[in-house]
């Protein structure tokens, strides 16, 4: 008999949701087995003087190297019968599993070999009907109207400024020289005292406002005139030395800009790279349709996905779900921080951000299980070349080889999420060529039912 086929024998206990912990007693036979083998190698490679390789007595060879041929006699039993046990017990190990006591781990030859694993594992999911998923697309008809509005923000963008001789109105520009009667007490820091004190600069009169109020305050006012006002900044304002504070100023109106918007010409539209206002007008409502088409796909994939989840509810494995739950928290507290968030105001939301930090992550991993799921169900798998366009793909976009690209993504580890992602998206496009999807007014879409 191969003495490297004898059964294990395993004994699984489960000590929380997707958690369990097992342990494998290896045979005698297979730990002889194996322990003679880690002895030829090290006989082959061993250099002993007086010696030729190969020659060097067992027992000068177990004195001298008995150490490191038991710790890999060791390793090499735990990696074949851990490959053994997960394919025995059918484990789906969400990370890898954690060798218990590892340093007391020791050989004695004609004895079993038992070790303990704690592992963590991807429950087995009970997946509902998700062939013929009845679903609705909203059909967005473009009309005059938003390829009027697109192209009336196309020309505000296109507008410039002039000087005028008349009273400021709301969208104007002004030339000012400004300055805030400041108490002894406070202390505005360099890189804001433009906020207090400014020679020859310029102001909009739109929101967002720099000064807060000023927009108001300065509507109706003509070069030449000299305004006194109080300006309050709000409790919150970015600048913490002048929140909460009303501060006088003066400000002294050198000129008055207004702004001009482009009309529409056919020269305009012929510069804007079209053949003329209607082939312009043709562009534009193309492109809100492809726009509006991209935005009805990205709704029906996830009125798909939300529709397969549905009353679906499982354990998660705990150290993914925790890491995952971090990684999200970690982007919100960033996102907070480029977003001027102060830190009270951080200590504030925290509790908010965490919850919404646990559903988030625990939506995401349920997603990706079940749709893991049915692509294992359904033999759906990308192959090399699919792997290899989003590769040529990222290349292009950071402007580097795919050669380069590859090695980039292997040493951050992202090959295995670019896997991941494209089969997820291949499993979405098997799903909708299965499902019945009704088109429907873009006011009365509903959300799907299976």
């Amino acid at each position: 008999m191969d003495n490297s086929t004898l059964a294990l024998t395993v004994t699984r206990t489960e000590t929380a949701p997707c958690c369990c912990e097992i342990s494998i007693e290896i045979p005698p036979e297979r730990v002889q087995k194996v322990y003679d083998s880690v002895v030829a190698k090290v006989s082959r490679q061993a250099k002993l003087p007086g010696f030729r390789a190969g020659k060097v007595p067992r027992a000068m060879l177990l004195s001298r190297y008995g150490k490191e041929i038991e710790a890999e006699t060791i390793e090499q039993l735990m990696s074949t019968s851990h490959r053994e046990m997960v394919k025995k017990e059918k484990l789906e190990l969400a990370i890898s599993p954690e060798v218990l006591d590892a340093e007391g781990l020791s050989l004695e030859l004609g004895q079993p070999f038992t070790f303990k694993i704690k592992c963590e594992y991807i429950p087995e999911i009970t997946l509902p009907e998700y062939k013929g998923l009845h679903l609705s697309r909203e059909v967005v008809v473009v009309g005059d109207e938003q390829v009027d509005e697109y192209i009336d923000n196309w020309l505000q963008a296109r507008q410039s400024f002039a000087k005028v001789e008349r009273a400021a109105q709301q969208q104007d520009m002004l030339q000012v020289s400004y300055k805030a009667q400041l108490p002894e007490s406070l202390e505005v820091p360099e890189k804001s005292k433009y906020l207090v004190e400014a020679e020859n600069t310029w102001l909009v009169l739109r929101e967002p406002e720099m000064l807060p109020g000023v927009m108001t305050a300065l509507v109706g006012v003509s070069a030449g005139d000299e305004k006194d006002i109080t300006l309050t900044f709000p409790a919150d304002y970015r600048e913490e030395c002048l929140a909460d504070k009303s501060l006088p100023y003066h400000f002294s109106i050198k000129e008055v800009h207004g702004r001009q918007v482009p009309e529409l010409t056919e020269e305009l539209a012929k510069e804007a790279g079209t053949e003329g206002i209607a082939d312009l007008r043709a562009k534009v409502k193309s492109s809100i349709e492809g726009q509006e088409k991209r935005r009805g796909d990205m709704q029906l994939r996830e009125q798909l996905v939300n529709t397969i989840l549905s009353g679906l509810d499982f354990p998660l494995p705990p150290t993914v779900f925790r890491q995952e739950k971090e990684s999200l928290l970690k982007q919100y507290y960033e996102q907070e921080t480029r977003g001027g968030a102060k830190p009270e105001e951080l200590r504030e939301k925290s509790q908010e951000m965490a919850a919404r930090a646990e559903g988030e992550a625990a939506a995401r991993l349920r997603r990706h299980y079940v749709l893991d799921a049915i692509a294992k169900a359904e033999d759906i798998a990308v192959e090399n070349r699919e792997i290899s366009s989003m590769v040529s793909y990222f290349a292009r976009y950071e402007q580097v080889s795919p050669k380069i690209m590859v090695k980039r993504m292997q040493e951050s580890g992202q090959i295995p999420s670019l896997i991941a992602n494209l089969v997820e998206n291949k499993t979405i496009d098997q799903l909708l060529s299965w499902a019945d999807i009704a088109e429907v007014p873009a006011a009365n879409a509903g959300k799907g039912q299976a």
